[in-house]
């Protein structure tokens, strides 16, 4: 026996909206009798915008409602959305307060009404025109946002590493170019010459130096007094031999060696320059180890960047793309490997709308605002693709001139009797698409 696979759920489109006292709508009611594209047409101010707006309200919950949405002098506003299977209905006061219904086609009320809704709509409000005319990183985010993808994280640490990178590549430029630029000499020692040994050594050559002039004296001396004694020789005789015996006894010790002082004064002299050589080897050597570890700590962000946009790289490969071709760039969206800003208004515009679509893959209402900036071939291709994906595209355009355009006139369909400001929900009058 066999399984019976379940139903595929079917497209919701609206075929029914009823709108009343939101922002400048007094009261509209709109049949698209199956189109696949609503053209709201009508002068600026009219009100074209706010039943886009309330289409949005019904639809997005209370983010999507702003701060004065009821039309001035009415008590409350109210939308009904039929979308087939549901209907949806939001009565909003004029206080800000929201009420939200949700009622299968029996009518049966659905729980958790926002939530069902927010599993149908997509999670950003999104505009093909808008879209066309973004700054390209602006539209790498909102694709990202599509695609459920949030480089929040590994941008901001992909930042942090390129900042951090930039400052300790500088910092080890900086300390390799300082190293280079100390001129050391090529014998310059290890270690530093130590003066005060030099100074001892010294003091101790002086004192020897003092013991050679002192032992010179004391025989310049005895010579002299051996001169004089022997004038008086009769007189000291005994004088005479005992010096003559000290002179013998003094001249067979042989004389101290005196030692090179000029030697160690040179040394000393020279030390001061030495001890420079010393210091700016050390110095230079410091600055060539802090430029390694530095340069080592780049080549470790460096690889971390290369991680980070690999990382990016294996989840953009593992999404799929609404759009062939359509990937996320650097600077921004890539259409078949070239830039999207430099696609034709066409590719832009085939791509936007096909964004829009992929948005809702069950909810198929798609909001363009501003069209009238597309020409007829452009709203050709709109309505084209909006009908392959069995979608319904509402676009706001001035003027009434477009046989098929629903012309809104102060703030109902153009022709229709005005509601009192107050009244509660009621259908309106019907203009069909």
């Amino acid at each position: 026996m066999t399984t019976a696979k379940p139903d595929k759920p079917s497209t919701l489109r609206i075929v029914d909206l009823k709108v009343q006292n939101i922002k400048r709508v007094r009261a509209v009611h709109i049949t698209p009798n199956g189109e696949s594209t609503v053209i709201l047409g009508g002068k600026n101010g009219a009100g074209k915008s706010s039943v886009l707006d309330a289409i949005q309200m019904a639809l997005g919950g209370a983010k999507a409602i702003p701060a004065d949405p009821v039309r001035h002098g009415a008590k409350r506003g109210s939308i009904v959305a039929n979308l087939g299977d549901l209907v949806v209905e939001r009565v909003i006061a004029s206080d800000g307060a929201t009420t939200l219904t949700v009622r299968d086609a029996d009518g049966n009320k659905k729980s958790s009404p926002q939530r069902l809704l927010d599993e149908l709509c997509s999670r950003i409000a999104f505009d093909p025109l808008a879209f066309m005319t973004m700054d390209p990183s602006k539209q790498n985010e909102t694709l990202r946002q599509l695609l459920g993808l949030d480089f929040s994280t590994l941008d901001a640490e992909h930042e942090r590493c390129y900042s951090k990178r930039t400052d300790i590549n500088r910092d080890a430029a900086a300390a390799r170019a300082t190293a280079e630029a100390l001129v050391v000499a090529p014998n310059a020692p290890a270690h530093p010459v130590v003066v005060a040994d030099l100074l001892a050594q010294l003091e101790s050559a002086n004192a020897q130096a003092e013991v050679v002039r002192t032992h010179e004296r004391s025989l310049t001396t005895l010579r002299t007094d051996i001169d004089n004694l022997q004038r008086e020789a009769d007189r000291i005789d005994a004088q005479l031999m005992q010096k003559r015996m000290q002179l013998k006894g003094l001249e067979r010790q042989p004389p101290p060696a005196a030692p090179d002082t000029a030697a160690i004064s040179k040394q000393i002299g020279e030390a001061e320059l030495t001890n420079r050589h010393v210091h700016l080897r050390g110095q230079r050597d410091a600055l060539e180890q802090k430029a390694t570890a530095l340069e080592e700590s780049a080549a470790k962000l460096t690889a971390r960047l290369a991680e980070i946009e690999a990382d990016k790289a294996r989840q953009l490969a593992a999404c799929t793309f609404p759009v062939p071709g359509l990937t996320l760039g650097d600077d921004g969206p890539m259409l078949d490997g070239v830039p999207l800003v430099q696609a034709s208004a066409a590719q832009k515009l085939r791509v936007s709308v096909a964004l829009g679509l992929a948005m809702n893959p069950r909810l198929k209402v798609l909001l363009v605002r501003d069209a009238s900036l597309l020409d007829e071939t452009s709203l050709a291709l709109v309505a084209e693709m909006a009908a392959a994906a069995d979608a319904q595209v509402w676009l706001e355009r001035v003027g009434d001139g477009d046989p098929t355009a629903v012309v809104i006139a102060d703030g109902q369909v153009s022709g229709d009797v005005e509601p009192a400001n107050d009244a509660t929900p009621a259908p309106g009058a019907a203009a069909s698409a």
